[in-house]
């Protein structure tokens, strides 16, 4: 298996399970059942999908750069790689979550005050970050 294929089945993996954790709140325990949780394991999924896609193109970016400019030790490499991965993640994810605060012109606020999408892009950068990091090819080919 290559990194990139790697990258998307994590991905697509670590999208279902974020569908269905978020879901299982909302669903009462006469509703429980399999179906109700599939759904939101499918878009959960595709939603990973798009994620990963974007880190395999930043990797691509890490790719590229190391061509060019060879990193001396293996470890920076793959923080290399994994910064840009993250990089590429990041600005999609924030595009996403910023759009809506765009169009509408008003900030998204807590009642405390804080954006609650800052501290979930947040975790989406640091988890990312760490897959590509552990996923990512150990030199550049």
């Amino acid at each position: 298996m290559s990194w990139i294929d790697k990258e998307l089945c994590v991905a697509a993996l670590t999208g279902a399970v974020t569908g269905v954790a978020v879901m299982i709140p909302l669903v009462s325990d006469e509703a429980w059942s399999w179906v109700g949780l599939s759904i939101p394991a499918f878009i959960g999924a595709l939603v990973g999908l798009v994620v990963g896609s974007s880190a395999v193109a930043g990797g691509h970016c890490a790719l590229n750069s190391g061509h060019r400019w060879p990193a001396r030790t293996a470890p920076r490499w793959k923080h290399r790689f994994a910064a840009c991965s993250t990089l590429a993640v990041t600005l999609l994810v924030a595009g996403v979550f910023m759009a809506p605060v765009i169009a509408s012109g008003d900030p998204v606020r807590d009642d405390a005050g804080f954006p609650t999408y800052l501290a979930v892009l947040a975790v989406i950068a640091a988890v990312t970050y760490v897959f590509a990091y552990v996923l990512g090819p150990d030199r550049p080919s």
